[in-house]
């Protein structure tokens, strides 16, 4: 019963760390939005009041889940006609 109990309990943590990421970014701001970029590829950033205090091109330490959709900060921005393409929204959650 122990080990059973804590098998799950080893399973639980590892399925609550394991959603969020943390990593080397940098910010990436255009008219289109607000993104991390990572190893060259761009996230699109959903909750952008998180890093309004970072500039362009800056280096940033971030944790962030990924989001299927965006129902928060991002989404008020004004429209351009310019086309980032990016992997997925991101969720940041802390910023070192």
């Amino acid at each position: 019963m122990k080990k059973s109990i804590f098998t799950l309990l080893l399973v639980l943590l590892v399925v609550i760390t394991g959603c969020t990421k943390q990593k080397k970014a940098t910010v990436v701001r255009d008219c289109s939005g607000v993104y991390l970029n990572m190893n060259g590829k761009d996230y699109r950033v959903c909750n952008i009041e998180k890093i309004s205090n970072y500039k362009h091109g800056q280096e940033i330490t971030a944790s962030f889940k990924r989001l299927s959709s965006c129902d928060e900060s991002a989404n008020d921005q004004p429209v351009c006609f310019m086309l980032h393409q990016y992997e997925y929204w991101i969720k940041i959650t802390k910023v070192k």
